[in-house]
């Protein structure tokens, strides 16, 4: 099993995301935000992904990835 999800970010762009740093899916005005905890990386406290996907099918492919 994989340790990541394959996410559209809502710019087009695809990007691989490793569910151990999720703190948070939430909704917005376009489908959800994906909060990560990037450890090390340029010390940003956290980073966003936003994509276009519902919060429902965020957490059923971290749910597929366990």
């Amino acid at each position: 099993m994989s340790k990541f999800i394959e996410v559209t970010e809502t710019s087009g762009k695809k990007v691989f995301i490793n569910v151990s740093h999720i703190f948070m899916v939430e909704p917005n005005e376009k489908g959800c935000s994906i909060n990560l905890i990037p450890t090390g990386f340029n010390s940003y406290p956290f980073q966003i992904v936003r994509t276009s996907l519902s919060c429902d099918e965020i957490i059923s492919l971290i749910r597929q990835s366990e």
